[in-house]
């Protein structure tokens, strides 16, 4: 038998034997190489944050360009966009059902009856919370006369027929307002106050034919003239538009939706917090009923606006961001069982988060594509289970290796496993890689432009995972197995001191085993070394 000589003769060519060629500049210099990879690395991250942003999101996002129902109305739009500046409306005069805040409250008494004196004035005392807002007046439907009251058209609520309620702006720009209970002109006594008064005036009210098609817009389908009697109540209030500074409601829609979004979701925050709805790790503030209580029984309340919609989806992302932190623990500590090795896993979990950021790179700086949203990032968990699958694919070719190399009588030095292993894992990774970009890739040709641009992020995302763990997993293998494979905690430590502190040199096992000239002598040598 002869014994396997040292890593010697003719270099590989880069060309002719890419594998070899990196395997043996690994070997040679694994630390330079090591820092050229995270130098690339970092380079393309670095060059590609400045660029990150969030595109906003748009009336028309996941619609279908190609349909000539939205071609129409993208350029309607654009057409009242570009003409707003020729037409001059009154401040605040239209009212906007896009900035529509809906109100509904649900009998939770033993009658299943919501028209009670109690709840009504809990009804009435929870839409305050709108309509007394110091800034309600700056946003409600205005009167065209004087732009500082607010016009009857704002509110369309039940309470309206128990109260008499005005609201205005003041001198220091804050809101305003009265708040009359509506009288019996029999007795005197507000309707509100019993449930004679209040059965007397609804009653009246669907007895008059101009009033009665607007009360049942309020109520449910079990109410009639008879019966008196429902179990869920609505209210709507609107804001107004153009504000102050805007020709009219299509001149920079998105922008003057802004302020009365804002003072929307300031308004939900302050009803969450009245009716303690408290958001915790998993569960949406939402999640948690709007209870009010009143002498004649439980009320739950619902509120909605597209605003609070968008906030709280934005709440939930943000949310379930947190998730990719504990998948990304509980991925890297299956990995550290898997491959033995807590820096192994380390690097695996920091090498597949900053691919996602190589992958914005290509898809922002290269490929110039500027549409990018939240959903996007969502390809986190995937690349979690590949940038994993692929450290396991290497290192279980590398453990191979020896035993393979020495079964086909070749020496089993470090170069020559490691040119072994990246020969038969890169390829592979290559092509689960290239399978599974390929399939998000499909997705391109979508004609919903989130969906589009999330295929195509999610291909490149793949492709630098793929590239990145292909340059960084060799140099990172040789300075492991150097170093820290097979060593005591207190070695390992002293290894992190680059020389500081010597450790005694590695010796490769490769050189030191005679070549095996058939497989039994292979798989026999193998199992001593083990």
């Amino acid at each position: 038998m002869a014994h396997a000589a040292p890593d010697e003769g003719d270099d590989p060519s880069l060309f002719k034997d890419p594998f070899a060629w990196y395997a043996m500049k690994s070997i040679r210099k694994p630390r330079t190489v090591f820092a050229c990879a995270w130098f690339v690395i970092l380079l393309m991250v670095g060059a590609g944050l400045p660029q990150f942003e969030q595109t906003e999101s748009s009336d028309y996002d996941w619609l279908i360009g190609s349909s000539e129902i939205v071609g129409r109305s993208y350029s309607l739009k654009q057409v009242q966009e570009r003409t707003a500046v020729f037409t001059k409306v009154a401040e605040r005069s239209v009212k906007q059902n896009e900035q529509l805040i809906h109100f509904v409250f649900e009998s939770r008494s033993a009658t299943g009856n919501v028209l009670h004196p109690a709840m009504i004035k809990e009804m009435l005392e929870i839409e305050m919370k709108l309509f007394t807002h110091p800034d309600f007046a700056k946003f409600c439907v205005a009167t065209i006369a004087n732009v500082s009251n607010c016009s009857p058209a704002t509110q369309d609520s039940i309470v309206t027929y128990f109260y008499d309620t005005s609201m205005s702006r003041d001198a220091s720009n804050h809101t305003a307002y009265t708040v009359t209970p509506i009288n019996d002109p029999d007795t005197g006594a507000p309707f509100v106050d019993t449930q004679a008064g209040v059965d007397k005036r609804m009653t009246a009210l669907m007895a008059d034919s101009a009033t009665a098609s607007g009360v049942k817009l309020f109520l449910d389908r079990q109410f009639t003239a008879a019966s008196l009697k429902s179990f869920y109540v609505q209210s709507f209030y609107f804001l107004g538009m153009p504000l102050e500074g805007y020709a009219n409601p299509a001149d920079r829609s998105e922008d003057q939706r802004e302020p009365g979004d804002e003072f929307v979701v300031k308004v939900s925050d302050g009803l969450k917090e009245q009716f303690g709805l408290k958001e915790t790790f998993d569960r949406s503030s939402f999640q948690t009923e709007a209870i009010a209580n009143t002498n004649d029984g439980a009320l739950k309340v619902y509120w909605s606006n597209d605003a609070v919609q968008n906030y709280e989806w934005e709440t939930l992302s943000d949310k379930d961001l947190g998730w990719t932190i504990l998948s990304i623990v509980a991925v890297g500590a299956y990995t550290t069982y898997h491959t033995g090795s807590v820096i192994i896993s380390a690097a695996s979990m920091l090498m597949t988060v900053l691919s996602i950021f190589v992958g914005y790179f290509w898809f922002r700086m290269v490929f110039q594509i500027s549409y990018f949203q939240f959903i996007n990032f969502l390809i986190i968990f995937v690349v979690l289970g590949i940038g994993a699958d692929d450290v396991f694919v290497f290192m279980d070719a590398y453990h191979q290796s020896f035993g393979e190399l020495r079964a086909e009588g070749k020496p089993a030095t470090l170069q020559h496993r490691l040119t072994h292993t990246m020969k038969r894992a890169v390829n592979a990774i290559f092509v689960t890689s290239f399978t599974t970009a390929a399939a998000f890739l499909a997705t391109a040709i979508s004609p919903i432009m989130p969906l589009r641009s999330f295929g195509i992020f999610s291909a490149l995302v793949i492709f630098s995972v793929f590239m990145v763990n292909s340059f960084v997993l060799p140099p990172l293998t040789v300075m492991y197995m150097r170093n820290l494979d097979g060593r005591s905690w207190i070695e390992c430590f002293k290894a992190f001191t680059c020389g500081a502190m010597p450790i005694e040199p590695y010796i490769d096992p490769g050189l030191t085993l005679p070549v095996a000239t058939d497989a039994a002598a292979a798989a026999a040598a193998a199992a001593k070394l083990q």
